[in-house]
């Protein structure tokens, strides 16, 4: 299978170019004005394009089966490079850096997360941008969701990991039920979880040395 290798994109006054030759042969790159990236550019500017060749970068991974030495995760440090230094803020839903584009609010999901990721998350954020997949703890998290946060959180993994049983979870689902039977409509935030997770942490280790 022949696959076009790109070794460098250019945006010029009349449109992108794409420097590329065919994995087949031995020719030298050459250089050719790329119409569908074109488009792209002139409708949305670099934003667009900076999605496509993301898009792009991923599916010469699919179609090759490796990244070939690419380190992907640099992607989330540009996004975090952009709004803490240069204070640019990035929509939470845009594709690969918004702060929400892999979070999950559904129990159903996180409970197959815990039981194995590959089904539910075919697209490893985790290995590929260095950011696991998230969990938004509302009232339709159940255990598992308050588990699989209370996990990233800690950073327990393997053995450590908590299942949705553990007295830890099992508290904190508590808290969260009575919440929402108080009438709270929205989500937990992070900063309330981290705050009672450390709390119910420290509870069960002084427990557990008792």
């Amino acid at each position: 299978m022949s696959t076009e290798l790109i070794n460098r994109i250019t945006v010029k006054k009349d449109g992108v170019y794409i420097s590329s030759h065919s994995s087949n042969d031995t020719a030298p790159f050459h250089s050719w004005r790329c119409k569908g990236l074109s488009e792209i550019y002139a409708a949305e500017g670099h934003k667009g394009l900076d999605r496509e060749i993301v898009c792009m970068l991923y599916e010469y991974a699919q179609l090759r089966g490796t990244l070939d030495g690419m380190d992907t995760t640099v992607i989330t440090e540009l996004a975090d490079y952009y709004e803490k230094e240069i204070g640019y803020h990035i929509p939470s839903r845009t594709p690969f850096v918004g702060k929400n584009f892999n979070v999950t609010r559904a129990g159903i999901h996180a409970d197959g997360i815990l039981k194995n990721e590959e089904i539910y998350n075919i697209f490893n954020t985790d290995f590929l941008l260095n950011r696991p997949v998230q969990i938004a703890v509302s009232k339709t998290s159940g255990l598992a969701g308050i588990a699989y946060w209370v996990n990233n959180y800690f950073n327990f993994k393997g053995d450590k990991a908590l299942d949705k049983k553990h007295p830890i979870v099992v508290k904190i689902k508590e808290w969260v039920d009575k919440e929402y039977e108080n009438g709270r409509v929205t989500c937990i935030s992070d900063t309330e979880l981290a705050k009672l997770a450390t709390v119910e942490y420290d509870k069960y280790k002084k427990g557990m040395e008792e």
